[in-house]
Formats: structure tokens, C-alpha cells, sequence
């Protein structure tokens, strides 16, 4: 792990497992397998790690949430996974999901998706995942321009936490059946990608 882990945050906008259903209508899943990627703000307005945890911390609570917030070298915890963020704008997602607040300033941006797909990573094993998650993304269950300008590289960062998962377990080869590629659809997706001219946007 290269990141620091920061478990001194305790959002107070959240939904304890044994209500979740009661709430957004569908029940906490024992194992989550399904993540979401979200931004803190457009990059020119967007505070910094801090500011973003002491949002969520806001007294009156702002209403809103994330599991993680992550920047280029911390990843904190503000909602145990057990327990439903407030995050998405969707029962299903809130319901169903862990969230991931990914810091969206220029500055360290690769280092950013770096230590995200690294704590990705790392959460699938710690769930006791067989085979990688599933990462999605905010305006996939609400309308929303989050994440941004992160939403075209979601299928590298499933690819690289992927990758990645598949290190940290001590298998030498990707199995064909990981469960990061879904249909031919988003091989064809990740296939198009233009990695090398996204990139140098963050140059």
C-alpha cells in the first residue's frame, strides 16, 4: 500500500446496514461488489482533501457523503462499507454500492487515479472478492457531470485496480474470466481508449 490511510473521519450523513433497507427500498448487500467513482467539484473550484473531508463532517451535516474521499497520496474513511453513504441521488446506488470521492485538481492527477485503482484494489481483497469488482461511475445513476473528466478513463482504472488485485493475490496471469471485463461492448471500450492523448491533458 502506498497510500496513507486516514480513519480519523466519521461522516455523519449515512444509513447504518440495518436500516438501508427501510430507507432506499433494497438491502444491504453482505458483500458489495459494485463501486462508484465521483469528483469533489470541477477542478478549478474543487477544494482540497481536507476541505472536502471537513464537508462531509459539516455540523448541521451537508446530507451528503462518500465511503472514501482520495487524493494523489491519502485515502480516508469516512463511512464503514458496511453502512450506506449518501452519495449517489439513487436508492439502488446508495443502497447497493461503495463510493469514492477522487480529488479532481490538475496537480498530481495521475497520482490520484494511481492511488485510487491501488485502494480499489486493496478493498475488493479486504471484502474477500474472487475476482475484481465492478466500478462505475456518479452520472450512471443520476444526472450529473460527475466525474468529470475521470468518467473516460473508468476503463483503465477497472483495468488497473484489476491488475492490480490480481498482483497483490500472487497470480502471476489475469485469468480470461476476471470479472472487470463484462461484455465485448466494454472491450471495445477500452480497446478505443486513447490513454496516451488523455494523459497529456494532465501534463
Amino acid at each position: 500500500m502506498a497510500y496513507a490511510f486516514d480513519t480519523k473521519w466519521n461522516f455523519p450523513a449515512h444509513t447504518k446496514a440495518h436500516q438501508v433497507a427501510a430507507t432506499f427500498g433494497y438491502p444491504r448487500p453482505a458483500v458489495i461488489t459494485v463501486d462508484v467513482a465521483h469528483w469533489w467539484n470541477l477542478p478549478y473550484l474543487a477544494g482540497s482533501y481536507n476541505f472536502t473531508n471537513d464537508f462531509f463532517m459539516g455540523q448541521p451535516p451537508t446530507g451528503s457523503s462518500a465511503h472514501y474521499v482520495v487524493t494523489h497520496d491519502r485515502v480516508s474513511c469516512g463511512v464503514a462499507e458496511v453502512d450506506a453513504s449518501h452519495a449517489n441521488g439513487n436508492a439502488w446506488a446508495n443502497a447497493n454500492t461503495v463510493t469514492w470521492e477522487l480529488d479532481p485538481r490538475l496537480a498530481n492527477r495521475e497520482e490520484v487515479i494511481e492511488t485510487f485503482c491501488d485502494a480499489l484494489s486493496d478493498a475488493w481483497i479486504n471484502r474477500g472478492l474472487s475476482a475484481p469488482g465492478t466500478l462505475r461511475w456518479h452520472n450512471q445513476f443520476y444526472a450529473t457531470m460527475c466525474p468529470g473528466d475521470f468518467q473516460p478513463l473508468i476503463p483503465y482504472m477497472q483495468l488497473r485496480a484489476a491488475e492490480l488485485f490480481w498482483a497483490k493475490k500472487n497470480q502471476p496471469t489475469t485469468p480470461i474470466t476476471g470479472g472487470f471485463i463484462e461484455s465485448e461492448a466494454v472491450q471495445t471500450v477500452i480497446e478505443s481508449i486513447d490513454m496516451e492523448n488523455i494523459m497529456a491533458i494532465f501534463a
